[in-house]
């Protein structure tokens, strides 16, 4: 009785840490390194989140696993930086954050280039003929 009781308050404990973090997606408009803030666009409003020096920033990176013939491209997220100094203004990104004491706080951010307004599509592949 008492080890499904502790099962049960630790599923509940798990569960709720997880509802508490938010995604937002959108455009980096300004960058503050004194205040560690960025305020990011979301559907033309204005969020202010913090972001710690440790905060991972990430980005999703194609890598080819396998020999030759057998080869496979798979897309893995790599990290590229930690904190502010790895962001840019005009860059889209995906940040997970957490609420503490009434603040947004990045606990992750990742590029992402395919839903970027000013993605140029990669680079140009020459066949040979």
């Amino acid at each position: 009785m008492f080890r499904r009781f502790v099962l049960a308050l630790s599923v509940l404990v798990i569960a709720s840490g997880s509802l508490m973090a938010d995604e937002f997606r959108g455009t980096i408009k300004k960058i503050s390194p004194t205040k560690n803030s960025i305020t990011l666009t979301v559907n033309d409003q204005d969020q202010v989140i913090e972001v710690g020096k440790n905060t991972p920033v990430l980005d999703l990176v194609s890598v080819t696993v396998g020999r030759r013939r057998r080869a496979s491209t798979q897309t893995q997220l790599q990290q590229i930086g930690q904190g502010i100094k790895a962001l840019q203004t005009g860059m889209f990104v995906i940040i997970t954050t957490e609420d503490r004491e009434g603040v947004q706080v990045a606990t992750q951010i990742q590029q992402d280039q395919q839903n970027q307004q000013n993605y140029s599509g990669g680079r140009a592949r020459r066949f040979r003929r």
